[in-house]
């Protein structure tokens, strides 16, 4: 099951677009506009990343880091384990 999980994130992170992000922006509480959501939704479909691997997800919250400002990536990077622990899917990360 958790292959089949991590497949389905995977493809949702390709398929991203720009109108995504800031949907999610907004809806959690983050302040981007338009063209660093589609600055990150360039990043995320044109690099092969894994969000289940830990360097790979360093590597990801450091680009949006570098897109938006550092306390954003922070901000994301903890609302990603804050979802990660609510769903119960410490184990896959």
């Amino acid at each position: 099951m958790s292959i089949f999980l991590k497949q389905i994130v995977k493809q949702k992170i390709k398929k991203i677009t720009y109108d995504d992000i800031l949907f999610y922006s907004e809806q959690y509480g983050f302040s981007i506009d338009e063209q660093q959501a589609r600055e990150m939704a360039n990043y995320l479909t044109h690099h092969d990343l894994d969000p289940f691997d830990a360097t790979d997800r360093k590597m990801m919250f450091q680009t949006l880091a570098q897109i938006t400002d550092k306390k954003t990536a922070e901000e994301a990077e903890q609302l990603l384990f804050q979802l990660i622990k609510t769903y119960g899917l410490e184990h896959l990360f």
